[in-house]
């Protein structure tokens, strides 16, 4: 596993857990992680 990945994968571990005492249903936290990779993989061109 790359750097990349694994940060990315504790970026939406933590998202989840946020999301989660936060009070957001499943949708919003597939949306949550939705809008990480989506900004990820822009970034990267």
């Amino acid at each position: 596993m790359n750097i990349a990945q694994h940060r990315l994968d504790v970026i939406v571990k933590v998202s989840l857990e946020i999301a989660s005492q936060n009070g957001f249903g499943k949708d919003d936290r597939l949306r949550i992680v939705s809008l990480i990779c989506v900004h990820r993989f822009s970034g990267q061109g």
